[in-house]
This record gives C-alpha cells, structure tokens and sequence, in this order.
C-alpha cells in the first residue's frame, strides 16, 4: 500500500510550488518587458533607418535639382520626366530589379535559419546578422551609401 504523505509534507510541497510559480511569474514579466524593449528599438531603429534615407533622396534632389527647388517645382519636373517613355521603362525595370533582389535575399534569410533549426543553432543566423552589422543602417535599396 503506497504511503501517504502528512499534510505537512502536502504544505511544504504547496509552498515550493507556489514560490516556483511566482518566480517563473517574475521571469516571464521580465521577459515579456524585455520583448517590448526590443520592439520599441526595432522600431526607433527602423523610423532612423527611413529619416536617413528620406534625408539622403532629399540630398541628391537638391544636388541634381538646386538647393531652392520647391517641393511644387519637384513634383511637376518628376512628373514630366516620368512621361519619356525610356525614363519610366528603366524606373520599372530598376523597381523589379530590387524586388527581385529582396525576394531572394528574404528566401536566404529563411534558408539560414531553417538550416540553424535542423543543425540546432536556432540564434546562428541572428548572431551572424548582429556580428557582420556595423551599426551604420544607411541602406537605400541594397546598395549601401555612406
């Protein structure tokens, strides 16, 4: 017959789980904190990320079109050079071509990390990112401009 546990050694047991319970309550709000943390840097990240790229079109606007061109003036010389036919080709042609290269780039990225999942290195391809990012996010298109 299989021996019965006292109700004191019930307690005990109650408490230890109880406290296990609140300690892993603690770590999954810490988690869950630093979770927030990272998506509010990746956010901030992405919103430097698109202010520099904005900055820099602006800069070769200004370099190619004149430091007092109006974004009035601007729009009305796009609009009349996007009506050349060979113009708006090459722009669609250039937009493919970078859809292209996104496509393939996203399907590495994938390839990477479900080849770390089978090897079991699940972090492999987030650690290689981290280590081959240099910190300068100043990418328009895929090619880099510093």
């Amino acid at each position: 017959m299989p021996q019965r546990k006292s109700i004191d050694e019930l307690r005990k047991k109650e408490e230890k789980l109880a406290a296990k319970i609140e300690e892993l309550k603690a770590i999954l709000a810490d988690k869950e904190k630093e979770f927030k943390n990272t998506q509010k840097q990746t956010a901030e990240k992405e919103r430097n990320i698109r202010t520099h790229t904005l900055c820099t079109i602006g800069g070769m606007v200004y370099q190619h079109f004149g430091n007092d061109i109006s974004m009035e003036e601007f729009e009305t010389m796009l609009e009349r050079l996007l009506t050349f036919n060979n113009v708006s080709s090459f722009i669609e042609s250039q937009k493919r071509k970078r859809q292209v290269e996104r496509e393939a780039a996203i399907a590495r990225a994938e390839a990477e990390m479900q080849e770390g999942i089978e090897t079991g290195k699940e972090g492999a391809y987030d650690q290689e990112h981290d280590e081959n990012n240099d910190g300068e996010n100043d990418v328009i298109g895929n090619s880099r401009h510093t």
